[in-house]
């Protein structure tokens, strides 16, 4: 079974200071079911440091066996229009560990709104070995690729595919595609259950050209 990946990326506030996200997402993650659920007995305090742009932790003490999580937080002094500004998430796992209708339709909502992402995704990590499909862009402008399941904020829609959330919609409404509306963008599912890495290529490519063309 492959290593999967669920990411979320988020533009930083400065009205929000690091303590008070990292203290909301972490209630939400102590929150859900397991297998995803943070134990709250084994969560740490954030680091503090002034000699670094960011702060991180490794929460992956606190879940389940077999499932790691990072999260890394972005100095509130300087900010910019940048992916290297943004506050990001990674939570790692097997795919034979988890129901993945329950990740894609309770979990990943769950932390999207929690971290107030702008963009997230769930994918098979192998996909990023693949040099020949390695479309690297800066997330705030674009996206290298749409994954099993990718989410993208209503800003995110306009700069890259040149749409908005309810146009996506549209165009997707009579596809095999879940397409709806999440937070303040919009997910896009290319199934409930895992499907296979050359299959997700092929579709990836197929929903580029569609949503966006030229």
């Amino acid at each position: 079974m492959s290593n999967f990946e669920l990411f979320l990326a988020s533009r930083p506030e400065r009205r929000e200071s690091i303590d008070e996200k990292h203290a909301r997402f972490i209630t939400a993650l102590t929150q859900l079911e397991d297998p995803w659920r943070l134990d709250p007995a084994k969560v740490r305090p954030l680091p503090k440091s002034d000699r670094w742009p960011s702060v991180g932790q490794n929460l992956s003490a606190g879940l389940a066996k077999g499932f790691r999580a990072n999260v890394l937080y972005h100095s509130r002094l300087d900010l910019k229009d940048q992916a290297r500004y943004d506050d990001i998430f990674w939570y790692n796992f097997r795919q034979s560990q988890v129901e993945f209708s329950q990740l894609v339709l309770e979990v990943f909502p769950t932390l999207l709104v929690a971290f107030n992402g702008y963009y997230g995704y769930i994918g098979d990590k192998r996909v990023f070995l693949d040099t020949d499909n390695n479309r690297r862009v800066d997330s705030r402008f674009g996206i290298d690729r749409i994954h099993q399941v990718v989410f993208c904020d209503e800003i995110l829609c306009q700069r890259f595919f040149n749409r908005s959330v309810s146009e996506i919609l549209k165009i997707l409404r009579d596809t095999d595609f879940l397409a709806d509306v999440v937070h303040t963008g919009c997910r896009i599912a290319m199934s409930l259950a895992p499907i296979d890495l050359e299959q997700e290529k092929k579709i990836d490519e197929r929903l580029m050209r569609i949503l966006r063309p030229g």
